[in-house]
Parts: C-alpha cells; sequence; structure tokens
C-alpha cells in the first residue's frame, strides 16, 4: 500500500464495493487464485495491487464509515436531548459522549469489526488448500521444508 493516499469519496467507496464483489463471486465460483486487482490512488495511475491490500483498505473505511456515523448520529441524539441554547453551541464534533451513547457506540464498532473480519477470512483470495500444487521431479530445498 505504501504511501499513497487513498480517497474515501461516493466514487471510492463504489469501486471497493465493486472489487470486494468481483472476488467474492469469484470465491463463490471456486476461481481461488485472484491476487490482484486494478485500483487507483488519488491522483495517481492505475496500479496493480494485491487484493489482501484492498481488503484492508475495505476493512479499514467500512469500519471508519460505520464509527464516524455513528458517532454523528449519537451526538445528534446528545444535542436532541439538550433544552438550553447554550449547551448546544458549546457541542463540538469529537466530543466525549455520555456513558450510555459511548457503550452503543462501542459495542456498534466491535461487532462491524467482527463482521468485516470474518468476512475477509472467509474469503480470503488465497490458493484453495485442496487445490494441488503442480507436479515437479525437483527436490525441495531446505527453504522449501
Amino acid at each position: 500500500m505504501g504511501s499513497h493516499l487513498y480517497k474515501y469519496d461516493p466514487e471510492t467507496q463504489i469501486d471497493l464495493d465493486s472489487m470486494v464483489t468481483l472476488v467474492t463471486l469469484c470465491k463463490l465460483y471456486g476461481i481461488d487464485d485472484v491476487k490482484k486487482l486494478p485500483w487507483h490512488w488519488n491522483a495517481g495511475a492505475c496500479q496493480l495491487m494485491d487484493v489482501t491490500d484492498l481488503f484492508t483498505i475495505y476493512i479499514t473505511l467500512k469500519t471508519m464509515l460505520v464509527a464516524k456515523t455513528t458517532y454523528g448520529n449519537l451526538l445528534q441524539r446528545v444535542i436532541n436531548e439538550m433544552t438550553n441554547k447554550d449547551q448546544i453551541l458549546e457541542v463540538n464534533y469529537g466530543d466525549p459522549l455520555p456513558p450510555r451513547y459511548q457503550d452503543i457506540l462501542n459495542e456498534i464498532n466491535t461487532e462491524t469489526l467482527t463482521a468485516v473480519t470474518k468476512f475477509k477470512e472467509k474469503i480470503e483470495p488465497l490458493q484453495s488448500p485442496t487445490q494441488e500444487s503442480p507436479e515437479s521431479d525437483e527436490e525441495p530445498t531446505e527453504e522449501e521444508i
């Protein structure tokens, strides 16, 4: 992944979702050797990127999206419960949530991370363990053993 910047706008979300869907369908149909897919990083040329790296980006961005959206919605609930205009004007994005809302945020973030991590583990595009390696007459080297 290197030092490239990756934006997360609606277009990027669609691109990532499409690539994850493609790998999922490949896995579903027994095509387990998809290792790289094209990716455009911000202001950069198209390059082939390792699918594992794409999944890392996908998981990071999806969990961040859920966390930020949930936090914003919960902060809005806090504001809606306030009756004093001065209190409302003092609220800033990033302020700590009251414990009952922080508990909700923590639970949602934990479940989201668990779900996307399990998804990645299920469809990780690695060589299928049942797939046989090509036969070779050469003896394995010490490094291969």
